[in-house]
């Protein structure tokens, strides 16, 4: 790696939604490991430095946290700006990681929950990669997108969240392409269930009939995933992988349940695939007829 021009000659990453989850475990990976990181979020986690209200930077160690909404581009552009400034104009890697979601059925999810989704899961990453482009051309440099395994199939009960992330496998892919005669490569990684404060999003639940049974149903697997989930530095160890292999792949999945959803996906025809999802999140018509979970 060459030295950079204020003489520091460590490699630079900018990580969005670094404040907590997957975005915090690989920031703080990062910069265990000799990266100068900019963690990027809308707001900064409570054990850290509370940011300047006029946004400048804290920095702690090899770790930079810098306040940026992704989706507004002139935050993403002070942000970026103001990295570029502290490492003399370098930008080796951004990992597009911020994201949010929401629990319950189409019909019960408010459609400015929708809109938000995309708002940040999609639009947010297409910002992200705008605003740092330049600089990542300059470097020859490499983009992680953070997808899901919420992306390889449509999850019940999460519609608006898989929508977003299948949107952005999609477009990922494409510029991939279009990247890589610039010298620039771009990877998606899909976590499965990892511990994240995402388990926490907003559930949104009808009255009462058969479309509460179907949600009891898509909470209460929501809920036994949540207490199963593993350690998000497995997802922060993947994405260090992807930064420094030689050739990089277009997509890496990570953890069990990813991996299987994906050759599941991959090899079985539609028709059985359905029936193991519906089976697994126990939507069949015989369940959702009889009794309701908490019966």
């Amino acid at each position: 790696m060459k030295e950079r021009r204020n003489g520091d000659a460590r490699p630079v990453v900018i990580v969005t939604g670094g404040s907590r989850g997957i975005g915090r475990a690989t920031a703080e990976h990062l910069a265990s490991t000799g990266w100068r990181v900019f963690a990027t979020a809308r707001t900064t986690p409570a054990d850290s430095t509370p940011p300047d209200p006029s946004g400048e930077a804290h920095q702690t160690g090899e770790l930079t946290r810098l306040l940026a909404d992704v989706r507004e581009t002139d935050h993403l552009r002070r942000a970026v700006s103001d990295a570029l400034t502290l490492t003399g104009g370098r930008l080796d890697a951004v990992i597009a990681n911020a994201g949010i979601a929401a629990v319950g059925t189409f019909e019960d999810t408010p459609a400015e929950v929708m809109a938000s989704l995309m708002e940040t899961n999609y639009f947010g990453v297409l910002n992200t990669v705008r605003e740092t482009l330049p600089a990542l051309r300059a470097s020859h440099g490499r983009i992680v997108v953070i997808s899901s395994d919420a992306a390889i199939y449509g999850t019940p009960g999460l519609s608006g969240y898989s929508a977003s992330k299948f949107a952005l496998e999609g477009w990922s892919e494409s510029v991939a392409h279009e990247l890589r005669p610039c010298g620039i490569s771009l990877s998606i990684v899909r976590p499965g269930a990892f511990r994240t404060d995402i388990w926490q999003s907003e559930i949104y639940l009808p009255d009462d009939g058969l479309r509460l049974r179907l949600a009891e149903r898509v909470i209460a697997k929501w809920t036994s995933t949540a207490e199963t989930a593993a350690d998000p530095k497995r997802v922060a160890a993947t994405v260090e992988k992807v930064l420094t292999a030689k050739h990089p792949k277009l997509r890496y999945t990570v953890g069990r349940d990813a991996r299987r959803a994906a050759v599941l996906r991959r090899t079985l025809p539609d028709n059985l695939f359905v029936r193991f999802v519906e089976r697994g999140n126990k939507l069949r018509t015989t369940d959702l007829t009889t009794k309701s979970v908490d019966e």
